[in-house]
């Protein structure tokens, strides 16, 4: 008689809790195990701040997806935060051009982005549109490129930049200021 008297008073109270009833003092440690959690039961919203540290997560299996340099990414706040300095070459100058006086040697560079960088200066004793010097193969444009250059006397001139390498002014002059000029490496 006992038992069925303390069986029927376990049912009774199975079914008989209000709502909300039981909470975190109640259950006991490790009363609510992982096969007992429902799949997406457990939300961004349900995770208090600060609960998921580091030491707690196993990430050895989590990859990003499509993500190029992900392991880095995170110190990239600007994409030239780890641009090299350039070491310039020297351009091999051709037809009578020489050093601008009081600039640096005309050279070239390219990044590591592609795009290529012209220094210095470069005069000539005659106006002319001769050839200024020929950059090597992997320093071209895969198209003509045409760039504003100051010319003597702080005008404004054209550069023309050629895909065999050549680079030229397209006017008369004696003197062309490269610093500055930039085009994307082709093919």
């Amino acid at each position: 008689m006992a038992l069925i008297i303390a069986l029927a008073g376990t049912s009774y109270a199975a079914f008989s809790l209000p709502n909300n009833s039981v909470g975190s003092r109640q259950l006991r440690n490790g009363a609510v195990a992982t096969g007992k959690l429902r799949n997406g039961a457990v939300t961004t919203r349900k995770i208090g701040n600060g609960a998921v540290t580091k030491a707690k997560l196993n990430v050895a299996g989590v990859t990003v997806p499509n993500a190029l340099h992900a392991d880095t990414a995170g110190t990239a706040t600007n994409p030239y935060a780890h641009a090299q300095k350039l070491q310039p070459t020297s351009a091999f100058l051709e037809n009578g051009w020489t050093t601008g006086p009081g600039f640096g040697v005309a050279g070239y560079a390219k990044d590591q982005f592609g795009i290529v960088h012209l220094f210095g200066a470069v005069s000539i004793a005659a106006p002319t549109t001769n050839r200024i010097f020929t950059l090597p193969a992997g320093f071209r444009p895969g198209y003509n490129v045409e760039v504003a250059a100051a010319f003597p006397s702080h005008a404004v001139g054209v550069l023309q930049i050629n895909p065999d390498g050549t680079v030229n002014p397209l006017a008369n002059t004696t003197f062309v200021d490269l610093e500055g000029i930039t085009f994307s490496a082709g093919g």
